[in-house]
Order: structure tokens, then sequence, then C-alpha cells
């Protein structure tokens, strides 16, 4: 069971939190480590991720549905992570991995989710997300309960790091050890200090204040049938040789960004679901027109494309570029002839409220 804290019990917590003592969701179930792996941006490593479940899991499906205690640990790795970039990754994580039904059958607890921290993770904290069959997901940070949701939602969650649009090594590394399985958990030794967990602990006063923003914010989102497509060996005439793709190096260095008062967390959980499920139909939309190109096929070349693809209102390319490369030039050029041939894209959500989008869209070749 987690340190639960009420919001009435905050200044007393502030106290005494550090002689709390209860016996942990992992060893009260007796979970054991599935897998652990680093989830990276633009190569930079975010977070620690570790699965932690009763009995061994290999297969997505399993993963999805375990029947049994399960839970999900992220211990971050960087300096600083914005409650945005934390909200960005679960949006868009799931929908282009659990798909656009689920994501809207679960719209609500999704935007509550997204204004569950009420400000930055900081180096060392730990998320966790426990799972209690029939009952409940969990999501604690430092170990103070934050928020129960429905035990369907687990689904969703474990997707974004399963899923078919994520790294291959990434899921492999989830659904069984890796080789290097000490080396990562090397990284995981240092504990939040009593202030941080203190500091959790007060962001409970203002979280009934987010709740009622969110609630007054949820938008009604139609779902669109979910059509999913992966790239197939079929054999296309050789293109002319191009330019080797321009990859763009963001910063993700938050440090300095502003945190959010109730009513923008609430605002901008609300963008970032529409423009969630807007990217999820792009990568429908996009799919659709990839080929694998027949010298990829003949080299057993494989690899995912990350591509920052930007539209206007209209669905008109304004531009497409390579954020992160497949390591294959030939694949990352054939992902953005994708992007040419889908042209143009449906028309975004006007609640966006913008002249232009950008969407994160992964393409990925499998050989089958």
């Amino acid at each position: 069971m987690k340190k639960f804290i009420n919001g009435a019990l905050v200044a007393l917590c502030l106290v005494s939190l550090s002689s709390f003592s209860q016996a942990d969701f992992a060893t009260e179930n007796n979970l054991v480590l599935n897998g652990v792996a680093i989830h990276q941006e633009l190569r930079q490593p975010i977070f620690l991720a570790k699965l932690k479940v009763t009995h061994p899991t290999s297969t997505p499906n399993e993963a999805r549905i375990p029947g049994a205690p399960a839970q999900m640990e992220l211990t971050l790795l960087k300096r600083t992570w914005s409650s945005r970039q934390f909200r960005q990754y679960w949006l868009s994580g799931i929908a282009i991995n659990a798909g656009l039904e689920e994501m809207t059958a679960h719209q609500t607890e999704l935007l509550d989710l997204a204004t569950v921290l009420k400000g930055r993770m900081r180096e060392n904290d730990r998320f966790t997300i426990d799972f209690i069959p029939g009952e409940a997901t969990v999501v604690s940070l430092n170990d103070i309960e934050l928020k129960q949701y429905s035990a369907e939602l687990w689904p969703l969650l474990i997707a974004n790091w399963v899923g078919p649009r994520v790294d291959q090594d990434y899921r492999q590394n989830i659904l069984s050890l890796p080789s290097n399985t000490s080396e990562l958990l090397a990284l995981d030794t240092e504990m939040p200090s009593d202030e941080r967990i203190a500091a959790i602990a007060s962001w409970l006063v203002v979280a009934e204040e987010i709740e009622v923003a969110a609630e007054e914010l949820v938008p009604e989102v139609e779902p669109e049938p979910v059509v999913e497509v992966v790239a197939a060996p079929v054999r296309q005439p050789e293109p002319e040789p191009e330019p080797e793709p321009v990859v763009v190096a963001l910063s993700f260095d938050d440090e300095f960004e502003e945190d959010e008062s109730a009513e923008e967390a609430a605002l901008e959980a609300q963008k970032a679901f529409m423009g969630a499920v807007y990217s999820s139909q792009m990568l429908q939309w996009t799919n659709r027109n990839v080929r694998y190109p027949s010298r990829a096929l003949d080299r057993g070349r494989e690899g995912r494309v990350i591509m920052d693809v930007t539209v206007d209102q209209a669905g008109n390319v304004v531009s497409a570029v390579v954020s992160e490369s497949s390591g294959h030039g030939i694949l990352d050029r054939e992902a953005l002839r994708a992007v040419d041939r889908s042209a143009p894209y449906p028309r975004f959500p006007s609640e966006l409220d913008t002249s232009t989008y950008t969407a994160s869209v992964p393409i990925s070749f499998i050989l089958q």
C-alpha cells in the first residue's frame, strides 16, 4: 500500500512524512523484475523504465492484460521533466499505440492523468503505476499516491512500452531482461530526499482545484475507425538516389519553463488530447502510403523513423523533417516520400487554436 496523503493532512505530513513505513506494492504482491529499459528522446535518456510482474511475460498481449498485480516504474534520469512533457509523452504515445477507440473511451481519465503532476519531475523521482486486477490502476510519485483510476486504464498505459509503435529494442528490453540489466539498475540507486517527498505532498493541496477545472473542459471527440497498417515487404520500383534527409536537433532543456496554474493545466491537457488524436490520424493517413524500398528489402534493412510533420489548417504539408533517423538513409527517405504522397491531410481540430500544427509521426519498417 502506498503512502496516501489526504490534502487536509498535508501540513502534518510535511513535518513527519519520513516516519511513514509501509510495505511496498511490489513486495506485498511478490512482483519480480520482468524487464528494464531507458526511454530516450532525440537520443537523450529521459527515464529508466521497469516492468514488474508476478510471472514473467514475453508478449505485448500478456503485458496489456496481466491477470495479476503488476507495476510500471519510471525513474527520471534527466535534470527535470516538465508536466507538459509528461503529458505529451503519455497522450501521444497512447494515441499511436493503444489506438483512438480506446483513447476516446477513456478520455476523462486520460485528461485527469494529464494533470496529475502539479509541477515538474526532478532527477531520481520515481513515478509508479500499480495495477490491481479488477479494482484499480494507482499512480504515485515517490511513494505518495496521487490518484486512482479504473483497472481498464492499465492496457493503455503499458501500450506506451510494448505497443506497435514503440522502438523495437525498448519493447524487447521491457519484455525480457536485457544483457546489461545490472548496468541499467546501477542508474537507479539514489532515493528522493525527505524534502523532495514533502514537496510532492504539498501538490495535493491544489489537486481538487485542477480536477474541477479539467472536468469543465472535457471535449467531446468522435472516434474514427482505427486502421492498423504495418509497412509490409512489398517490392517497389527503385527510386532515383536522393540527398540524405536532414535530422533536426531539438533542445529538451526545460529547466526554466514556468509551472502551470490549475486552469492552464486543464486547458493545455485538452489541447494535448486533441493534438494526440489528430497525430494518430496523421499516422494512419501516412501509413497507408508507406512502401518498403526494394533495396532495403534486399539488404534486410529495418528500423523506425520519427518525423516532425507540420501542416496548416487545411492539412497541407508545410514541412517534414526527420527528428530521429532509422540509421538507414533509404528508409528515412521513404518515410518522407510517404508524407508527400499523403498530402493533404485532414483538417486539424479548431480547438488547437493555431495556424499550423506539428505532429510526431513514427514509421516502422519491419520485415515479415
